[in-house]
């Protein structure tokens, strides 16, 4: 009699097929964005950025040691999983902490620290001395380790107890636990996304008013046409650490409010190190700074925040739902005491990873569509195609992007569709019906 997989096996070809799926859904969305442009080449050609070598060597050294940081966080996964050292840790939690849940909580934390320290080299590597050789950070490796050990502290604080919590809900329901898991993580991403912009973001960054009137109302009176009202106008110091710029809406709901970096508005925090260079500040209009924001109301306006979270609590059922046979397998192993003991969990967050890794393409080609969706509807909000493909150039020529990325890695790794892409977009819009009479079009006239 042939003999049929487990249920481990089968929750691996299961990720093994989301990933074939993810990479032909990719390929696919990929293919139609290489479609023969509805534009003139040289008018195209003329509106790109030019194709810095820098910006080039940049993106694929990001990308490089983002795959890099993968594989050794898996590898972490897999040695901390090996022979009894789960185990051994556990036993080490329960002498110190003998309370079930502080038990958990401590394990989880003290996992969480080794991984750290273990993967802090190439953090340090990867964060700081990559930014740094290309002229992208401003930071002293000192600064940097100081953000970094803030960052460990905030993951510290909410990974160990969410371990706890996890590991009591697999304990009180062993076979319903994924549902009950799933719902607390979808309220803990409600309340983290509406509070990050008071508990979290200030631990890196000043907010202050925007001074600059003018522009300030018209950035609010966007936000009103949008209807989507907002706290106010912020400007984050982010020249004391990088010459990247940004601008987006952070919060939801009542702590929803636009932050604008002041390399954004040309402003610098600070001066630079000693024998640092210090690149000439980037010029934005107010034109091409409305079109930025117009853009991330795109993403509140279409429910992106919300659908987000769904669609995570969705793939985190189905995760949960899946390692529930890693779980009982591990758990069955000598010395551990069954799926609910603690000490499943590199196992666990193995398999989890494996199965988010396998999923990151059709993520990167979600993510891609909803900000496609959210440039119409920049668009349409400002009609003004000059401003848009003005901030595209500059976005690119600061923070280094490159314009024209292989197919490839458009279609596997990137989470925006590249500057060409969206540049030709915008050349596209008076062919694709030109700007609606009133501001409530652009959600029905421009949804993908």
């Amino acid at each position: 009699m042939p003999q049929t997989p487990g249920r481990p096996a089968r929750a691996g070809l299961a990720a093994l097929a989301l990933g074939a799926a993810a990479m032909a859904l990719g390929y696919s969305l990929r293919r139609r964005q290489r479609r023969t442009p509805r534009v003139a080449p040289q008018r195209l050609h003329a509106a790109l950025p030019p194709r810095d070598p820098k910006a080039v060597a940049y993106t694929r050294t990001r990308y490089l040691t983002a795959l890099a940081g993968e594989g050794l966080a898996l590898g972490f996964l897999v040695a901390a999983s090996r022979q009894d050292r789960p185990v051994r840790l556990r036993r080490w939690a329960e002498r110190h902490a003998p309370n079930p849940f502080l038990r958990d909580a401590l394990f989880g934390g003290s996992l969480l620290t080794l991984s750290t320290a273990a993967l802090l080299p190439y953090s340090f590597v990867s964060g700081h001395l990559v930014e740094r050789a290309f002229g992208l950070s401003r930071q002293s490796a000192v600064a940097w380790l100081a953000d970094a050990a803030k960052g460990y502290a905030v993951s510290l604080a909410l990974g160990a107890p969410t371990t706890a919590g996890l590991y009591a809900f697999i304990r009180r329901s062993p076979e319903r636990w994924w549902l009950a898991a799933g719902g607390a993580s979808a309220l803990l991403a409600v309340v983290l996304t509406n509070l990050a912009p008071l508990l979290i973001d200030p631990l890196f960054h000043r907010y202050t008013p925007l001074h600059d009137e003018p522009l300030r109302r018209r950035l609010e009176e966007l936000a009103c046409r949008a209807g989507l009202p907002v706290l106010g106008v912020f400007e984050a110091d982010y020249s004391r650490k990088t010459t990247k710029a940004n601008a987006y809406l952070t919060g939801i709901a009542n702590t929803r409010r636009i932050v604008l970096t002041d390399t954004l508005l040309g402003r610098r925090a600070a001066p630079a190190e000693p024998g640092q260079p210090e690149p000439e500040p980037v010029v934005y209009s107010h034109a091409e700074i409305a079109s930025v924001l117009a853009h991330e109301l795109g993403h509140h306006h279409f429910g992106h925040i919300w659908k987000g979270i769904l669609l995570g609590t969705v793939g985190t059922l189905g995760g949960f739902a899946l390692a529930d046979g890693v779980l009982r397998r591990t758990g069955a192993l000598p010395g551990y005491a069954g799926k609910g003991d603690v000490a499943t969990l590199p196992a666990l967050s193995l398999f989890l990873s494996l199965v988010s890794l396998a999923a990151a393409p059709a993520g990167a080609a979600l993510s891609r569509a909803w900000e496609r969706q959210c440039d119409r509807y920049a668009l349409a909000m400002t009609n003004d195609p000059e401003a848009f493909i003005g901030v595209m150039r500059k976005l690119a020529r600061q923070n280094l992007a490159d314009p024209c990325p292989p197919a490839w890695l458009e279609a596997l790794l990137y989470d925006h569709p590249s500057i060409r892409n969206r540049i030709l977009m915008a050349l596209e819009w008076p062919q694709t019906g030109g700007p609606p009479t009133d501001a409530a079009a652009p959600a029905d006239r421009y949804r993908e």
